[in-house]
């Protein structure tokens, strides 16, 4: 499991990386979608304001959060911070939100839109857009949870402590 715990280690900032611009472009669009939904346009419905909103708040909280991590996985590896136990707990949560979003998202959109056919919400491209990056991130963050939860489980077999390092994991 050292060889699967280094390559985690190396490539951790790098997924974190990726997710959080996904997380950026989706956080984006809502934002835009939300101001216009704010302004003299106004929503189409309620589901809409709200599903954005949420949308919104899992793109900005996933954004920094992750900039947040790889931060502290380059200032301190060794902390628990950056540690298997604090990965999977932030990765958990944020999964489960962009679960909920994507999900919710999907469902008042109808399983897909028409954008060019009659009835379609206003900005109809960029609701489409937000949902398919939301599901990038969800399938992302599924990926990245089911490899945390290997790591635990074979590092608790170990008898290494949760709290470690992905670097003591990856020397152990």
């Amino acid at each position: 499991m050292g060889d699967a715990a280094r390559y985690v280690a190396r490539s951790s900032p790098i997924v974190l990386g990726i997710i959080s611009l996904f997380s950026l472009i989706v956080a984006c669009i809502t934002s835009y979608l939300v101001a216009k939904g704010n302004g003299h346009e106004g929503y189409v419905n309620n589901s809409y304001r709200d599903r954005t909103r949420f949308l919104m708040f899992v793109g900005w909280w996933t954004f920094l959060t992750s900039i947040v991590y790889i931060v502290a996985f380059f200032v301190s590896a060794m902390s628990v911070v950056a540690s298997v136990l604090s990965h999977l707990i932030y990765i958990s949560i944020t999964w489960v939100f962009w679960l909920c979003g994507a999900a919710s998202y999907a469902a008042m959109m109808g399983g897909g839109a028409h954008c060019g056919q009659p009835g379609a919400p206003p900005h109809c491209s960029h609701y489409v857009a937000a949902e398919a990056f939301a599901w990038i991130n969800f399938i992302l963050l599924s990926v990245c949870l089911a490899i945390l939860i290997a790591m635990t489980i074979a590092g608790t077999r170990r008898g290494d402590r949760l709290t470690s390092s992905f670097i003591d994991a990856a020397n152990a």
